[in-house]
C-alpha cells in the first residue's frame, strides 16, 4: 500500500501543476489573442483605407 500511496500523492501533485500550468497558458492564450484581434482591425481598416484610396483614383482615372 505504501508504494500505491506515493504513486496517488504524486500524480495528484502532477495533476494540481497540471491544472496551474494550463491556467497560465490560457491567460497568455488570450492575451496574445486580444493583441492578435487588436492588430488584425488596424490591418484591415488600413487596407480598407487604402483600397478606398486605390478605387478613388482609379475612378478618377476611369
Amino acid at each position: 500500500m505504501g508504494l500505491l500511496d506515493k504513486a496517488g500523492k504524486l500524480l495528484e501533485k502532477a495533476a494540481r501543476e497540471g491544472v496551474i500550468v494550463g491556467k497560465k497558458a490560457i491567460k497568455e492564450g488570450k492575451k496574445a489573442s486580444k493583441v492578435l484581434a487588436r492588430e488584425g482591425v488596424i490591418a484591415g481598416k488600413k487596407a480598407i483605407k487604402e483600397g478606398k484610396k486605390a478605387s478613388k483614383v482609379l475612378a478618377r482615372e476611369g
